[in-house]
């Protein structure tokens, strides 16, 4: 962090760019907003699309299959807007026809799923962050506390083997690790 904020201060004041003077409708008018809205709607259906599947509704669900099928349209549309449409293109497709740019891209596209092993890992064990640490067959040893900070259960207290009145607050102090 202290290195970023380094730079961005070095980059502040050492960056010389050269801005048109445009007016401020003249640039609303300029973006690209059918590009913008197709792009944005398609990420956010995929996204979506492969959050619910597994864990909110099943992956047969019409909910999941039809946000995944119209993500996956909205980038077709997107790339049709792109190359017929936008005078000024928020992605021009010009940068893919260069070799080495879309082997660039390659690398990074599988450097993300390199960096980042425990997506299949937890897709095909079926476990989610809540439930990783304890098995749901296993009871819950500890009293009243909010997560199992030891593998080992707690050995019996007179306090803990006392069975608290209805009304009674958990005591916090018996949560701590032994």
């Amino acid at each position: 962090m202290p290195c970023t904020a380094l730079v961005f201060v070095l980059v502040l004041f050492t960056l010389k760019l050269k801005t048109p003077k445009t007016p401020l409708v003249a640039g609303l008018k300029a973006l690209d907003w059918l590009g913008c809205l197709t792009i944005v709607g398609g990420t956010v259906m995929v996204l979506l699309g492969l959050n619910f599947g597994g864990s909110s509704f099943p992956w047969k669900s019409a909910k999941v299959i039809c946000l995944i099928v119209f993500g996956v349209v909205m980038g077709g549309l997107f790339i049709m807007t792109e190359k017929k449409y936008a005078r000024y293109p928020l992605m021009p497709l010009g940068v893919f026809s260069n070799p080495s740019n879309v082997a660039c891209l390659v690398v990074t596209f599988a450097h993300g799923f390199v960096s980042l092993p425990f997506w299949p890992v937890s897709a095909l064990l079926r476990s989610n962050p809540l439930t990783s640490r304890r098995s749901s067959s296993q009871p819950n040893t500890t009293s009243h506390c909010t997560s199992n900070l030891s593998s080992k259960p707690r050995p019996s207290t007179p306090e803990s083997t006392s069975s608290p009145s209805p009304s009674a607050k958990p005591s916090w102090a018996s949560c701590q690790a032994s």
